[in-house]
């Protein structure tokens, strides 16, 4: 039985290995929130991970800047926290430490390359902990990007970043103007041409 098994699964090896057309499956391309989400674990864990005098005892939490997480990245974030230790409140009365993270850049950028686009994401954070009078016992900051390749075919599925935050948006380099970009600049130059000759 042993040596019929063994027979069937090099036969199967021998028929991938010479049939044109059988590739084996790729890895799933990951969306930008994927990765975002990636990275803000990542940095929360790093800015957070060596402070255990905090840990124990209640902390607040919340977010400062322009760039504000949805709500199940503030889910992630508790979850986060609560695993190395914290104890998160949501009432800031019984705080006895308040926890403020700043994410400063969540930025997906897309360098258009014939039929490809090579994918940037960066992530930076920055996060503070104060006691109950306001003094800011740590302040510790963290930054991470990650590159790959998408087809043009993933570029709409894979653009997911305002998931993370409404205030992430991709940028397209080496992308021709719309019609509607170049129907807006010929209108500014008509109206400068216009004051400029009277």
């Amino acid at each position: 039985m042993k040596i019929r098994l063994v027979s069937v699964a090099l036969y199967f090896l021998f028929l991938l290995r010479t049939v044109p057309g059988i590739v084996p499956a790729e890895a799933p391309v990951r969306t930008d929130y994927d990765i975002l989400e990636s990275l803000y674990s990542e940095c929360v864990r790093s800015i957070t991970a060596y402070h255990a005098d905090v840990k124990g005892n209640p902390v607040s939490l919340s977010f400062d800047g322009d760039i504000i997480p949805e709500e199940k990245l503030n889910i992630l974030t508790e979850a986060i926290l609560s695993g190395q230790g914290f104890s998160i409140t949501d009432d800031p009365a019984a705080a006895h430490y308040r926890l403020v993270i700043f994410i400063h850049e969540a930025s997906v950028t897309l360098q258009k390359r014939n039929h490809e686009f090579s994918r940037d994401i960066t992530l930076h954070v920055y996060a503070r902990c104060l006691d109950s009078s306001g003094v800011v016992l740590y302040a510790r900051n963290c930054g991470n990007t990650r590159s790959d390749i998408i087809s043009e075919s993933l570029q709409r599925t894979t653009d997911t970043g305002s998931c993370f935050s409404k205030n992430t948006h991709r940028v397209v380099l080496g992308k021709k103007p719309g019609k509607l970009q170049i129907i807006s600049l010929l209108s500014i130059t008509a109206v400068l041409a216009y004051f400029g000759l009277n």
